[in-house]
């Protein structure tokens, strides 16, 4: 049940940043306190797939934009990070590092990579390559 309710509150997120208006809000956003709320919303979901999530969060990154829809983007390559590590368990790494005038955020895991088959085309609409996917 527990796992239930973790895998609800990911949806209910996802679906709270859809419904939003799509004005896109101009903010100045502190990436560390945004990917701590991204980390609390997928920690155990994460561990009750098997996966690690570890988060490295500098302070000086900043950046102007859309808070919500930069949260979303975030869960998302989490999440399919956590979901291609699944079947074998491992670990997710969140990094978010600047110094005020640029900032990145890196996801990175210790699983074994994008098939060749896909590689190609990762970046075009609704490709996937889990069975149930839809990009």
């Amino acid at each position: 049940i527990k796992t239930q309710i973790e895998r609800f509150q990911v949806l209910n997120h996802r679906l709270l940043v859809y419904a939003q208006p799509s004005r896109f809000a101009k903010e100045k956003i502190n990436l560390a306190e945004t990917a701590e709320t991204c980390v609390s919303l997928l920690f155990a979901w994460a561990m009750a797939h098997n996966v690690n999530l570890h988060l490295h969060a500098g302070e000086g990154a900043t950046v102007t934009g859309d808070e919500p829809i930069l949260e979303h983007m975030i869960v998302n390559l989490v999440l399919n990070a956590v979901e291609a590590m699944s079947a074998r368990g491992g670990n997710v790494y969140l990094e978010v590092f600047g110094d005020g005038a640029d900032a990145v955020v890196l996801v990175r895991d210790d699983g074994p990579g994008i098939s060749a088959s896909v590689k190609d085309s990762l970046f075009q609409p609704f490709v996937t390559s889990r069975r149930n996917g839809f990009g």
